[in-house]
C-alpha cells in the first residue's frame, strides 16, 4: 500500500458515475521560492463511496472541533494560571 499525503483537493469532475479529485501538494517553485499547489495524483472513485467518504469525514470534523476548542481553552487557562502565578 502506497501512502499520499495531501494539501487539498484542486478539482472534483463527474463522468458515467465516477468522482475523480484532482489531489494536489504544496511544494516550493525553484523559479520563485514560494510555496504553491502541485498535482499529486487523482483519486478515482464511484459516486456512492464519495457520499460515504464526505459522511464519514463530516463526522469526524464533527468530533475534532469541539475537542480542539477544548485544548485550545486549556492552553489559554494554562497561560493565564502561569501569568497570575509570576505576579
Amino acid at each position: 500500500m502506497t501512502d499520499l499525503f495531501i494539501d487539498g483537493i484542486r478539482s472534483i469532475a463527474v463522468v458515467n458515475g465516477v468522482a475523480r479529485l484532482e489531489l494536489v501538494q504544496m511544494k516550493r517553485s525553484p523559479q520563485s521560492n514560494k510555496m504553491e499547489a502541485a498535482p499529486a495524483g487523482t483519486l478515482s472513485l464511484p459516486l456512492a463511496a464519495l457520499k460515504d467518504i464526505s459522511h464519514q469525514l463530516d463526522k469526524a470534523v464533527q468530533r475534532l472541533v469541539p475537542d480542539g476548542e477544548k485544548r485550545a481553552q486549556e492552553g489559554r487557562d494554562e497561560e493565564i494560571s502561569s501569568a497570575l502565578q509570576n505576579l
